[in-house]
């Protein structure tokens, strides 16, 4: 029999914590598929909460147990390296304190990483694949052991979401970027878009660069009727500003006010920092006809499970920035139709014919208008939704077809 593919997953925090659930459903599928693989997961940071990881797959904590005197080490390289030095006369630099940071740190990850592979060479060495989830500094790092360290040529892949791709649009800095893709084999944004920025930004290295989607599992959900004279709205995300809940609060809100003849209910799932800021703003003046419950953190296969029972009606995300939602096809897998913006990726699996694509600045006539348009065509959207999932976001297609690309690699 041959010999299973060793590859070395880099995470940011996974399995610890409660974010990259997409890196868990990923390795979850991949355990039942009877692939000859083997994988490592190799989280950066960790949490205190802990998830358990599938039988075929191994932990190692050697990057986020770092000792002091690496890291030591680390920040030393990082505040001498050339590419810092050089920043301030490039065309490409940091433009404010925070994308300073954002070098400063980055490059530290990026050393941190590379003095870990160093010292623990025989280790890594066993690897056949170097697989990182993020365009990011541990990826860079990956890029510096590749550069530097004599013989070690593992192929390096990596997938590309959302605030690793649209550096500009969301604010932040990556260091040593073209440095690191001269090194990387292969990147795979998650999104038609994340592709197109890449290859636009970079065009010397577009031939190393494919989408190539996420997938969520494929659900046997039919489409339910609406309920008389009721909206259940649900949205999945964190409470943070790019994700828009104020807006979203305002607009059910005025819908509402607008529609009294209708009881609107909104429940969202996730947390973060602004929630009690969201929470306050969604209750002041609401219409009688108009409730919310914010359940904060709660686990994925527990939402799977509410959205199969067809407690909710629409999926909503009037986000402004994204990699590839999940969270969207997710719902859609539930015959949930999505009104979204068009955020990133979210265009790759939301149009008119499954739900509806609002612009990414919408007024509140946009908003109505795309939920008449749901109204009037709700049980043959929430079937398409669900056949757009399948065909596009299959957790088992997807997700086995890339790991057979991972495995090919090995033979060159």
């Amino acid at each position: 029999m041959d010999t299973p593919t060793k590859i070395y997953l880099f995470t940011d925090r996974y399995p610890y914590g409660r974010g990259e659930t997409f890196v868990e459903s990923e390795l979850k599928t991949i355990a039942r598929s009877g692939e000859n693989i083997e994988i490592t997961v190799i989280p950066t940071r960790k949490a205190a909460e802990k998830r358990s990881l599938p039988e075929n797959v191994r932990l190692c904590m050697m990057l986020a147990d770092t000792p002091a005197e690496r890291k030591f080490r680390a920040l030393v390289a990082a505040m001498g390296n050339a590419h810092l030095w050089k920043l301030p006369f490039s065309s490409r630099r940091p433009k404010n304190s925070r994308q300073w940071r954002n070098a400063i740190g980055g490059l530290y990850r990026a050393y941190l990483t590379w003095f870990t592979v160093a010292r623990h060479r025989p280790f890594f060495e066993k690897a056949d694949i170097f697989y990182a989830y993020w365009l990011d500094n541990t990826a860079t790092g990956l890029s510096f052991v590749k550069s530097s360290l004599k013989g070690f040529d593992k192929p390096i892949v990596c997938r590309a979401h959302g605030y690793d791709v649209f550096e500009e649009e969301r604010g932040v800095f990556f260091p040593a970027r073209e440095s690191a893709f001269k090194y990387i084999d292969h990147i795979f944004p998650v999104s038609l878009p994340g592709a197109d920025y890449l290859k636009q930004r970079y065009p010397q290295f577009s031939g190393k660069i494919e989408c190539r989607h996420l997938g969520v599992e494929n659900r046997l959900n039919e489409p339910h009727e609406l309920p008389e004279g009721q909206l259940r709205f649900v949205s999945c995300s964190n409470v943070i500003p790019l994700k828009r809940l104020g807006l979203t609060a305002n607009m059910f809100k005025r819908y509402a006010t607008l529609h009294p003849e209708l009881n609107i209910s909104w429940t969202h799932f996730g947390a973060g920092p602004l929630l009690d800021e969201v929470r306050a703003e969604t209750f002041s003046g609401k219409p009688d006809n108009f409730t919310a419950v914010f359940e904060g953190t709660v686990p994925n296969t527990e939402i799977l499970k509410r959205y199969e029972t067809g407690e909710f009606d629409i999926f909503v995300s009037l986000s402004q920035s994204e990699g590839m939602p999940v969270s969207v096809i997710e719902a859609m897998s539930c015959c949930i139709p999505p009104l979204c913006t068009a955020a990133g990726g979210t265009g790759d699996a939301v149009d008119d014919e499954v739900g509806f694509l609002l612009p990414l600045k919408p007024s509140y006539e946009d908003f109505a208008r795309g939920l008449r348009h749901i109204l009037t065509n709700y049980s043959a959207l929430g079937r398409m939704a669900r056949d757009r999932q399948r065909k596009l976001f299959s957790a088992e297609r997807n997700f086995t077809d890339f790991y057979r690309f991972l495995s090919s690699l090995k033979e060159h």
